[in-house]
């Protein structure tokens, strides 16, 4: 398989985990607010640790050997306050309105919930194009780097398919919700084939920093402003907290093994 090929399948396969993330909500009786919080703060660290430790070295990395000139800083500090600048630009106008609920039977379908789930589908179609910009910019690099992006990605897919399935689920109906995730899954790798067709003739190490950085900070912003308040409000103990370092060990873990 080519290259590309096995970047778009990679980056398909991210994607299908917001479907798994929807199945959890269609075949579990009752999802409480533990396992929530649970499941968006393991996320909000697979994302952190993927942003400080792997995207952000890599991005310097790639500049820093490119220019030669001492401003890689610089190069990687830009695209990372752009990426957060524009994952903030994302939410402002598009307010993603958090307060889902917690699942128990089949969630409440109001008008405020539906417009909700409107809401969350385009914001997570949105900020998923660049996330599958940044698996086949990673991946691009180095295919072991792109597979850590993507376990990070795929992780934090579940969360946001379980929340635009509990958005969206009404009277026992699951062809909406599974559309809706399905299209918000493709998104990534619809982002990858965009890097694939429109940058792949341009790629230079700085081309390739500057994208992976940019990526970190979307990806930070995403976890700091939406996951970990998010599963906060789920549980006022400290399972968002256990939550977010378990999900920096095992993507730690992961990494690892992706090495070797």
């Amino acid at each position: 398989m080519s290259e590309a090929g096995i970047i778009l399948l990679i980056t398909f396969v991210a994607g299908a985990f917001t479907l798994l993330g929807a199945a959890v909500v269609f075949f579990t009786r009752q999802i409480s607010s533990t396992a929530m919080a649970l499941v968006l703060s393991f996320a909000s660290g697979a994302m952190i640790y993927i942003s400080f430790m792997e995207l952000l070295p890599e991005s310097l990395n790639l500049i820093a050997e490119e220019r030669g000139d001492g401003l890689a800083h610089v190069f990687l500090l830009g695209a990372f306050v752009f990426g957060a600048l524009c994952a903030a630009v994302i939410d402002y106008f598009i307010p993603q309105q958090h307060e889902v609920g917690v699942v128990d039977g089949s969630p409440p379908a109001t008008e405020k919930m539906a417009r909700a789930g409107m809401f969350i589908f385009i914001a997570i179609v949105v900020h998923n194009l660049p996330e599958g910009l940044g698996i086949f910019a990673a991946a691009s690099a180095d295919i072991n780097f792109g597979l850590t992006v993507a376990l990070a990605m795929a992780i934090h897919n579940v969360p946001e398919g379980m929340v635009v399935a509990i958005t969206t689920y009404k009277d026992g109906r699951r062809a909406k919700p599974i559309l809706y995730t399905a299209v918000a899954g493709l998104a990534q790798p619809l982002g990858a084939l965009l890097g694939i067709l429109l940058l792949q003739p341009f790629l230079t190490g700085t081309v390739l920093g500057v994208v992976n950085a940019t990526v970190a900070g979307i990806m930070v912003y995403i976890s700091l402003d939406a996951l970990l308040p998010m599963a906060k409000a789920h549980d006022e103990a400290h399972h968002a907290i256990a939550g977010f370092f378990l999900g920096f060990i095992f993507v730690a873990a992961a990494s690892l093994l992706f090495a070797f």
